[in-house]
């Protein structure tokens, strides 16, 4: 084996280098795959998606000083959905970039097969979730990468909950059987992904088990009931105040009238929560992940939709489908809880909510970051630790009773009263509800706060 070498992981948040890098890699790597013969462009197209996309995983190794991946393991949960979600947003730029390398009817058949591929079933009781790519340089093989990248995508998959993974590897690789043979996987079967072409499955059972790592606290059924009920009966009142502000917004600015953002719910399993889009397109790329009350980046809309709280709204349909309830910590990015220590993942053991204790005492957060030379920093130096803690501390005392004082507090608090007027009820903690003050000491690691 030859000497390790040190390598930095990354899993989320990837520039347009950074992704190209995988681009060349796949290209240098994986010489005889279908995709690579479609060449660099899409590849790069290819992977941008799979960056963004919340069914995926991607753990990226780099070398001090160079700003592209040494190696790169990719995985998902749902093939069939990445495949939908890249073809649904990149529908034109697929179209000008796979056509002219299509012509020919071999490369257009193996398209198809790569397409369907995912909804053949060879073996009815195969995982879903999937290793899709994986490639390490020449000089960094046998120096404990290739392990270290599998490892982690373990624990990634762990983290959304998956027991089982799927490797799908052609017959000629046989350096990639040996490997997967040494990290525990099982030869189950053959298949063909394209037409004469022999390639074995493999299935690993994950022994990272993320869910034995918290304590899970399933919603009980009076909780998950008084979701159903009211966000049913909030939607059905509101849908058409909802679709009059989706028209607004798309009459003022330019952009879609919804944010879907990848955010990480119980258990560690992510997905796109929804809002009403109140800054200009592409603000990521204007500006910081902290939204001061002066942030040129905010809409004439968007101002009065966050001074009342009414971009939330669309929140229903998350709790609607179970990923979110009424009440509970504020989901966060996965960029957020990847710098999670081990006392602040407790806050991934209940379902994330639209309003928590730290949702009424920082109601005017914007106003706490106006005028601030650095936003983020203010942020994580003022306000990130007391939310850490008020979110721990809801989930060492969550109750319906709680529950409910908190939904009645958020409301009384967008009409403007102050909710420390309010008592308490039976069975709630003491939380101190007043104006937050600037902790001498953050809790942790800093974080990164959501641009919408």
């Amino acid at each position: 084996m030859k000497q390790e070498k040190a390598c930095r992981l990354k899993t989320v948040g990837f520039n347009a280098q950074e992704i190209e890098g995988f681009a060349e890699l796949h290209q240098s790597e994986i010489q005889n795959g279908f995709l690579t013969s479609l060449g660099q462009e899409a590849l790069r197209l290819l992977y941008s998606e799979i960056a963004e996309n919340h069914n995926c995983i991607v753990v990226a190794g780099f070398q001090d000083g160079e700003a592209k991946p040494v190696g790169f393991i990719v995985g998902t949960v749902d093939c069939a959905a990445l495949y939908r979600d890249f073809l649904k947003r990149n529908g034109l730029s697929a179209l000008r970039v796979f056509l002219p390398r299509l012509l020919s009817w071999t490369r257009l058949r193996k398209a198809f097969e790569t397409l369907l591929y995912p909804t053949k079933q060879c073996n009815p009781v195969l995982p879903g979730a999937e290793i899709l790519n994986f490639a390490v340089r020449p000089a960094y093989r046998g120096t404990g990468l290739a392990q270290t990248l599998f490892l982690e995508l373990m624990h990634r998959f762990a983290m959304m909950g998956v027991g089982q993974v799927k490797i799908v590897a052609g017959e000629g690789q046989r350096r990639a059987h040996k490997f997967y043979e040494k990290m525990g996987a099982k030869q189950v079967g053959w298949t063909s992904v394209h037409k004469g072409q022999n390639d074995l499955v493999f299935v690993v059972e994950n022994k990272v088990s993320y869910q034995s790592m918290l304590i899970i606290h399933k919603p009980g059924m009076v909780k998950r009931v008084f979701d159903l009920f009211f966000s049913l009966l909030g939607l059905t009142v509101l849908l058409p105040f909802i679709l009059l502000v989706a028209i607004w917004i798309r009459l003022t600015s330019r952009g879609p009238a919804f944010y879907r953002g990848v955010r990480v719910g119980r258990g560690g399993k992510r997905f796109r929560l929804l809002k009403f889009r109140t800054m200009v397109a592409d603000a990521e790329q204007l500006g910081g992940p902290s939204t001061p009350d002066d942030d040129p980046r905010i809409t004439k809309v968007g101002r009065i939709l966050r001074r009342y709280k009414l971009d939330e709204l669309p929140q229903l349909f998350n709790v609607l489908k179970g990923e979110m309830s009424l009440v509970g910590p504020r989901p966060e990015v996965p960029l957020e809880v990847d710098l999670y220590t081990p006392q602040e993942r407790e806050l991934l053991s209940v379902t994330p909510g639209i309003t928590d204790w730290a949702s009424i005492r920082f109601r005017n957060e914007g106003e706490i970051l106006r005028g601030s030379p650095d936003p983020h920093l203010t942020y994580r130096e003022t306000i990130r630790p007391e939310k850490i803690r008020l979110g721990l501390e809801y989930t060492k005392h969550h109750s319906f009773w709680v529950d409910l004082r908190i939904i009645l507090t958020t409301l009384w608090a967008i009409a403007g009263g102050k909710p420390e007027v309010l008592g308490e009820m039976p069975g709630t903690p003491s939380v101190n509800l007043g104006p937050p003050e600037r902790p001498d000491a953050v809790l942790g690691p800093p974080g990164i706060g959501s641009i919408e």
